[in-house]
């Protein structure tokens, strides 16, 4: 195998050229990496080369830059010629219209028993390289495939592919290499670090993204790169990609094109991808080329071909001449800047083939035999770190070390945040358990005093009739008036404890209720206990009764711990009269309930902060400090509402909030 490299400078050198080295040889593979977007030039070139041999294939690309030897070039016309002497070889294409059956087609086209590897140049403007590689790949994937996509030196405007005398855009172009002796290795250089925090793809289609941490895409680069940047997109996009894990490698992916406030990137950037922001790093890319260094020094290296993203040349040229010059070392080189390139990765079952942006790959080819490796341990690179790279590296630890440990602090807390929700769910469990023996507490009260004098008069009717047997004046008639009126009492007591029941049943799920009707059944439980202290109750209902959704027993809870607090502040008081009044109304979308009482002076001021905190209370022991957290509780969490107070000199009147109807 021999690799001839040369720049194209007119007709007659590529004529003598050609009859001194191509002309008689049988299996010579030519590629043409082109800066000019006129194609008159390299279809004379075609031309004089079918001309001299019309068995050369024949594969080109217009490009970003080109690559020969040690040189990174610009507006010039690479030709390389490769002699085969064990390996045949097929030329093949196919239109991108779906990139994913493109990739389908081609693979039918190029592999075959003997091929070896494929190498591909396809439009970098119309195809995602992502979907055409699964495509390829859903076809066969024992052959290595490397290439890149055409450039067309920035502009974003159009591209052209060679295939032997065919020149045309939207055309992916390719050449497969048959033989059981060809020995294939591949490789790339990297050479970004990722800077800063982790952003998640919330919202994407394949290569187009929308939306990052929720946010849009375009609001993301504003925040964190600023609007000159926003501003520049597409085009200094390829110099700030995001760097992301994939099949366990570290891609990039560049943004090439804005639209629709939404980003379309060199690859497939699918949702729930973790990225950064990432930046050249000249320490990255030297452990690189260090890497291959050592490992183009176990292989055979006849020829090597690279295919180098053009971000490279642009925000990485010094890494880029170095990469380029260890290549050197070993062989012949050749290639292009692209828009786009192929990496095949070795697995135990073929190849996985990947979409790279950002990335320098190359391919290594060797027949076999007595190859000559022309490394030599005396041409060692060497590579001086300057002041400014230095910083640069120093800037970006810093970085990342401060938003490690950012994370590590936000992670402790959440943590700490996750312990003190527990503890504050157990804490209010332990309350929610006091607050209920408290409330059995008063439901036993109630239920005495509202037992009370229906047990009296089954004490009084007990007593005649037993007086009257002793006195001999029993007649059938008292007894039957006697048996009536207990049956009416134990009936009334039957009712209480019935009510009581209901009360204190936990809610298991939500109903409608009438408020009006929850809150005369609330007052009936207390009915005995307000009118031994001589509170009266007045109940003043909205015109229109005022349905409400929800949990109606825990509802009533809360009136009857505002009532209760009412009742108690006034066994201080001295005042004759004595009232609780309770209405409601609803004024638009919200529900307003209203305890009112009369307890002069209402609540006192040094405690109005306090008066919803658990176990805060101004009853001392008689009192658990529950009945108004609990209220706050319920409306709040239950009722998705709000509950407060206003107090004067005249009086306390607290006020429940409910929006919707619950």
């Amino acid at each position: 195998m021999k690799t001839y490299n040369l720049i194209f400078s007119s007709f007659e050198e590529l004529q003598k050229f050609l009859e001194e080295y191509i002309k008689d040889e049988k299996n010579v593979l030519l590629q043409i990496f082109t800066s000019y977007q006129e194609t008159f030039v390299v279809e004379q070139i075609i031309k004089i080369v079918k001309e001299c041999n019309e068995n050369i294939s024949i594969i080109g690309t217009t490009t970003d830059g080109e690559i020969l030897e040690k040189k990174i070039l610009e507006y010039k016309i690479v030709l390389s010629f490769t002699i085969f002497e064990k390996t045949t070889l097929q030329t093949s294409y196919v239109k991108i219209e779906d990139s994913f059956e493109a990739g389908v087609e081609l693979a039918k086209k190029t592999v075959s028993d003997k091929t070896k590897a494929v190498i591909i140049f396809a439009d970098g403007l119309n195809i995602n390289l992502e979907e055409f590689l699964n495509g390829f790949e859903s076809i066969n994937n024992s052959v290595l495939l490397a290439g890149g996509l055409s450039g067309d030196n920035s502009i974003f405007i159009e591209t052209f592919q060679v295939v032997d005398d065919i020149i045309d855009n939207k055309l992916a172009v390719a050449v497969s290499l048959n033989s059981d002796e060809l020995i294939v290795n591949n490789g790339y250089n990297f050479g970004w670090r990722g800077l800063g925090k982790d952003f998640t793809i919330t919202k994407s289609y394949k290569n187009i993204v929308e939306e990052i941490d929720n946010k849009p895409i375009l609001e993301v680069f504003r925040d964190y790169l600023g609007q000159s940047i926003v501003e520049a997109l597409p085009k200094i996009g390829v110099e700030i990609p995001f760097v992301f894990e994939k099949d366990g490698e570290l891609l990039a992916r560049a943004c090439v094109a804005k639209k629709d406030n939404k980003l379309i990137f060199a690859g497939n950037v699918e949702e729930g991808s973790k990225v950064k922001f990432a930046i050249p790093s000249l320490e990255a890319n030297i452990k690189d080329i260090e890497d291959n260094r050592k490992f183009l020094k176990e292989i055979p290296v006849e020829t090597i071909f690279v295919y180098s993203c053009m971000a490279r040349r642009k925000a990485m040229f010094k890494q880029v001449s170095l990469e380029i010059e260890n290549f050197v070392h070993f062989s012949n080189t050749s290639g292009f800047f692209t828009y786009g390139e192929i990496f095949s990765k070795k697995q135990e079952n073929g190849y996985k083939y990947l979409a790279f942006n950002e990335t320098s790959t190359f391919l290594i080819l060797s027949e076999g035999g007595d190859y000559i490796n022309k490394f030599s341990e005396e041409l060692e690179i060497e590579i001086e770190k300057s002041d400014f790279h230095l910083l640069k590296e120093a800037l970006i630890n810093f970085i990342n070390k401060t938003t490690e440990e950012l994370y590590e602090t936000n992670k402790k807390l959440e943590e700490r945040i996750e312990e003190e929700i527990a503890e504050n769910i157990r804490k209010n469990l332990i309350i929610q358990q006091q607050s209920k023996q408290a409330q059995m507490g008063e439901m036993i009260s109630m239920i005495a005093h509202q037992w009370r004098q229906p047990l009296n008069v089954i004490a009084l009717h007990a007593a005649n009739i037993e007086l009257d047997v002793e006195l001999g004046e029993l007649n059938k008639d008292d007894v039957l008036e006697a048996i009536q009126n207990i049956k009416k009492q134990t009936q009334k007591m039957s009712e209480i404890i019935n009510s009581f029941a209901n009360f204190i049943k936990p809610d298991v799920k939500k109903v409608k209720f009438t408020i009006a009707n929850t809150i005369a059944k609330s007052m009936d439980i207390m009915q005995a206990q307000l009118k031994a202290r001589g509170i009266e109750v007045i109940l003043e209902p909205s015109e229109n009764p005022i349905v409400i959704y929800g949990y109606e027993t825990l509802f009533e809870q809360v009136i009857i711990n505002l009532v209760s607090n009412a009742r108690d502040a006034f066994e201080d008081s001295k005042q004759d009269k004595k009232f609780v009044k309770i209405s409601c109304k609803k004024e638009n979308d919200t529900i307003f309930v209203e305890v009112e009482d009369n307890v002069e002076g209402g609540i006192p001021k040094e405690v109005q902060d306090k008066i919803f905190n658990p176990y805060f209370t101004t009853k001392g022991t008689k009192g658990t400090g529950l009945g108004l957290y609990m209220s706050k509780q319920i409306i709040e969490d239950k009722f998705k509402g709000r509950i407060y107070f206003k107090t004067s000199k005249k009086g306390t009147k607290f006020i429940i909030e409910i929006k919707g109807g619950g």
